[in-house]
């Protein structure tokens, strides 16, 4: 009797374990889909200011509020990820979240590609989990 009582115990604090974990998988989710979605708005924005510059023929030529506005875009990119960055002679950028400029490149001129998770695929944490406990 004492040792059923004693897995009963064991099986359910596994079980509190696992609504623990949810909780935080779910969370670390929602973040990352938010963060997603803020990058997905900065490169939108930045393509937007990439087609005002392909106006002016040199960057020295261009309005100073828009390379200020562009600035402030890649700033504020770089806070959500590390990246890389070509700029061309009348100041249009592109920019690529991988090690190099081929790799995942989220502007390029005035084109953006959004970024996101798969909801189908199974991260290595959540199979580690499933691993281990029971997730439902």
């Amino acid at each position: 009797t004492s040792f059923l009582r004693s897995t009963e115990g064991v099986g359910s604090r596994f079980a509190e374990l696992s609504g623990q974990l949810n909780l935080v998988a779910d969370e670390t989710r929602q973040a990352l889909e938010s963060a997603s979605g803020q990058l997905n708005t900065l490169t939108e924005q930045l393509s937007l200011v990439n087609q005002q510059l392909t106006k002016g023929t040199s960057e020295d030529s261009q309005p100073p509020e828009l390379l200020d506005r562009r600035d402030l875009l890649l700033r504020q990119m770089s806070e959500y990820s590390r990246i890389k960055t070509s700029f061309t002679s009348n100041g249009m950028v592109s920019v690529s979240l991988g090690t190099t400029m081929k790799q995942s490149l989220v502007v390029d001129g005035i084109k953006s590609r959004p970024v996101g998770m798969d909801p189908n695929s199974n991260s290595k944490l959540e199979r580690f989990f499933k691993s281990c406990f029971i997730i439902d």
